[in-house]
């Protein structure tokens, strides 16, 4: 939600920024049926990472590139 010059970074591009704020990679697994899933796209720009390292100490790189690898096999098999 705070990134309010996506379109500035891929211009020509159709954006629809689907953020919401605080989100972790958590939320998009959770959410992507009402996220992702019903806007079918053809690329995903992921930020990530970010809040998920800041909701708490315990959160290791290993954890949040796990959550990305899942995250990224659910959207592919979709």
């Amino acid at each position: 939600t705070m990134w309010k010059d996506v379109q500035d970074y891929f211009p020509g591009r159709k954006i629809l920024n689907r953020a919401f704020g605080g989100s972790t990679l958590q939320d998009l697994i959770r959410y992507r049926y009402e996220v992702i899933y019903p806007y079918q796209p053809r690329q995903i720009v992921l930020y990530c990472g970010e809040n998920d390292f800041a909701y708490s100490d315990s959160v290791t790189v290993e954890m949040v590139t796990g959550r990305f690898e899942t995250l990224f096999s659910l959207i592919r098999a979709r």
